[in-house]
């Protein structure tokens, strides 16, 4: 019983600490009707005018007017050269895979979609994808049509 009583003592001080006094708070004000409530303020718009017509534009953020922002952003070009020299180093892996098929292709005559996961250590999906290719290039042809059945085979 007496650990009730400090247990109910050590909530209320808890509460207290917790949350101030209500009678401290000011009274709610009523709502704003929707009439009384002011639009929000929008970014003043800029007007160029060209001789045959007007375009407006919206002024550029701050972020961008910074000049250390602009020293310290990476240029697009440099940007866009890594991602045509990674673009190049993927489609490279991509065409070793797929000279891979066809080199075990000449070696066993045929090929499957399962040897060709397990040649390259690839998924299905993968698998049957660089199959798919070969066979739209025109390097392979497929025989059959569904399931284990399916091979590949030098056009």
């Amino acid at each position: 019983m007496a650990d009730d009583a400090i247990m109910e003592t050590d909530d209320q001080i808890s509460e207290e600490r917790l949350f101030p006094a209500l009678e401290s708070l000011p009274p709610p004000q009523p709502l704003e009707s929707v009439a009384e409530v002011s639009p929000p303020s929008i970014a003043p718009v800029v007007e160029i005018i060209v001789p045959s017509e007007s375009v407006s534009v919206p002024p550029a953020p701050d972020h961008v007017s910074s000049p250390e922002a602009l020293l310290n952003a990476p240029s697009t070009s440099i940007v866009n050269a890594l991602l045509i020299r990674a673009r190049a180093i993927i489609q490279t892996r991509k065409r070793k895979k797929l000279e891979r098929i066809m080199e075990d292709v000449a070696k066993h005559g045929s090929i499957t979609n399962d040897q060709v996961e397990k040649s390259l250590h690839v998924s299905d999906t993968s698998a049957t994808r660089y199959l798919g290719i070969l066979v739209r290039e025109g390097r392979l042809k497929q025989i059959g049509t569904t399931g284990k059945a399916v091979r590949y085979e030098v056009v």
